[in-house]
């Protein structure tokens, strides 16, 4: 079970994600903005950094296809996407420090690459069905604020237990 640990806590932040907008839709409060949780790939990039990073680009790969399968009509969006994002985002973390502040900023930076990405191939596609200007305000600035507060929530939990799962990791390969 330790082995899909990992696994199953990036499917718990994958079926968030659902849960969030099936119950807390910004329709309720009268918010026409759009909020799109990234809470699964928040989660990878945290693996990337703090754990390994062959390991999060797996599983980001696995949950793109996944996400492609359950969520969109055009299968690879999101299984080139999150890969890509995840290598392009801990290539920067291997000359920064993982305090909470940069590890915030790079993650966010990470969010608008993947928002920028998908909006442009869906928009290349004739998929995406409004402009620019539009996707920045309306989308993408609610976005960052959605998962800034979830990554301030999970930070210090998943690096504790990541940090954790490398240095048995790193026992066990000296035992």
């Amino acid at each position: 079970m330790k082995r899909f640990l990992l696994a199953c806590i990036i499917f718990l932040g994958f079926l968030l994600e659902s849960i969030f907008v099936e119950f807390l839709p910004s329709e309720r409060f009268g918010i026409d903005r759009i909020f799109v949780p990234h809470f699964m790939i928040v989660l990878i990039m945290l693996i990337s950094f703090f754990y390994n990073r062959n390991k999060a680009i797996i599983y980001a790969l696995f949950f793109g296809l996944l996400f492609d399968i359950i969520y969109t009509n055009i299968i690879g969006v999101y299984l080139f996407t999150f890969p890509l994002i995840v290598y392009l985002i801990s290539l920067f973390m291997k000359v920064l420090h993982t305090n909470l502040l940069v590890v915030f900023f790079v993650v966010l930076f990470g969010i608008v690459l993947l928002e920028m990405s998908v909006f442009g191939i869906l928009y290349l596609v004739n998929v995406a069905h409004m402009d620019w200007q539009r996707f920045v305000l309306d989308r993408l600035y609610p976005t960052l604020v959605l998962n800034g507060f979830f990554l301030i929530l999970v930070y210090y939990p998943m690096k504790k237990f990541l940090l954790k799962k490398l240095i048995s990791k790193e026992t066990d390969k000296l035992a």
